[in-house]
């Protein structure tokens, strides 16, 4: 993560799947918006259930990044916006 004075930058949120379905992902972004901050994250383009928890949760696409990862997968860029 990286953080300015008005923005986070994620570089990586996963989750152990000895944890998975149990909320930890949604405690983490729900605790990120606290910083009442804008939140700025990528995501291959092909990972559907991360694309609708974002999108749950207030994030938008704002972008796509083409050959963004080391396999030349496409990348989506998001953005969740505070209301400040």
């Amino acid at each position: 993560m990286y953080q300015t004075t008005d923005m986070v930058k994620i570089f990586r949120i996963t989750t152990h799947h000895d944890f998975k379905n149990q909320g930890v992902a949604t405690a983490l972004i729900e605790a990120l918006k606290q910083l009442n901050k804008s939140i700025i994250l990528e995501l291959r383009e092909d990972n559907f259930k991360a694309f609708q928890l974002y999108q749950r949760f207030g994030f938008e696409q704002i972008s796509k990044q083409e050959k963004y990862y080391l396999n030349r997968e496409d990348a989506k860029i998001m953005q969740f916006v505070t209301a400040n």
